[in-house]
This record gives C-alpha cells, structure tokens and sequence, in this order.
C-alpha cells in the first residue's frame, strides 16, 4: 500500500491521521513533536486537544494510549468527551505499551 503524503505541518498530519483513523501516522507525527494537548486547528474540532479528540471519538483507544504516552493532559480533558472513552483511558494509563503493540 503507498503511504499517503500530507503537505503542512506536522500538527496537521496528526490530526488528520487521527480523523481519518491511521494510527500509524498519528505515532510518526507524535514522534515528530506533534502536540497532543495542543488544540485542533479546524472549526468543529478547534475547541478540542488532540487528546480530547481522541476520547471523544469511538474506536481511538490506541491514539489515547499514544497520547497519554506523549503526556497528554488527563486532568483537562473536556467534559463533552465521551464517558465511556474517558474511563477506557483510566485502563490505559496502566495497559498503554501493550495497547500500541
């Protein structure tokens, strides 16, 4: 499969990446500085972190564990993030090596 090029910059990559569900972008623009707490750049999203995004989207519990892993801030996390995906981080704060492997 070829890999997809994105133009801009590598925070963009990683929020992309993670909208459109490529875990493994997500984890090379983390490993590139990507700012998990930093806030998204397109309208509906910008009110979000990274991080909140991640727990406000079904099926993202690997780009959580990515994010906690790059210190996401868990204490700030938005209360319109999903419940359910809030308490999964509390489970992969003790589980988010082998979350990511």
């Amino acid at each position: 499969m070829t890999e997809r090029r994105w133009s801009g910059s590598v925070q963009l990559k990683a929020e992309r990446s993670l909208l459109e569900n490529n875990l493994n972008q997500f984890i090379k623009a983390l490993a590139n500085e990507a700012d998990v707490n930093g806030k998204m750049s397109k309208f509906p999203y910008s009110k979000y972190s990274l991080f909140e995004m991640a727990c406000k989207t079904p099926g993202r519990a690997k780009f959580i564990a990515a994010c906690l892993q790059r210190g996401a801030f868990v204490g700030q996390v938005s209360y319109s993030c999903r419940i359910d995906s809030y308490l999964k981080l509390y489970h992969l704060l003790f589980r988010s090596q082998q979350a990511l492997e």
